[in-house]
């Protein structure tokens, strides 16, 4: 599988443009799904002035490879869904790939008195998942490589002997 690193500033880029796209939706909450939409749902709270950001953790890779499983780590709590009842939140990814990830998290939601809307940076081709706003799309031939993935890249421009004692 061919691989596609994406750096900061387009991913920096891209989350802008994709505040633009979804700030119609006058969103009252964010769910990052973690580990790789918590980065975009945070910056998009950022830009879009929303203060409460929760995490719904769901894990279904080790590495490359989808297990097919889905573990589920933490999900927003009743208390979170009753006090946005009848408002707007909008779930975050990466990316949408198979859309497995993000439609359990529609099924999680599924019988709760919320508006939602999704919104990924990117998204792959043949994806059963659909979200409501994404920036670009990928073949599913291309394995993403996103900035927090890489130790190098997470750390430019410091010293990653300095900061990781590696």
């Amino acid at each position: 599988m061919d691989k596609t690193y994406i750096n900061w500033e387009t991913v920096f880029e891209d989350i802008n443009t994709l505040s633009n796209s979804v700030r119609r939706y006058n969103i009252d909450a964010i769910v990052g799904i973690g580990r790789g939409g918590l980065i975009p749902a945070t910056i998009l709270s950022y830009l879009l002035e929303v203060k409460v950001v929760q995490n719904f953790q769901i894990e279904s890779y080790d590495g490359e490879r989808n297990t097919g499983v889905h573990k589920l780590w933490q999900n927003p709590e009743e208390r979170f869904i009753e006090k946005f009842n009848r408002k707007n939140i909008l779930v975050v990814d990466d990316l949408a790939d198979s859309g497995n990830t993000l439609n359990l998290v529609k099924r999680f939601f599924e019988h709760k008195d919320v508006n939602l809307y999704y919104a990924t940076l990117y998204f792959k081709k043949g994806t059963s998942f659909m979200p409501n706003a994404y920036v670009r799309e990928y073949s599913t031939e291309e394995w993403l490589v996103f900035p927090w993935e890489e130790i190098n890249s997470a750390c430019t421009p410091c010293n990653k002997q300095l900061y990781f004692n590696i």
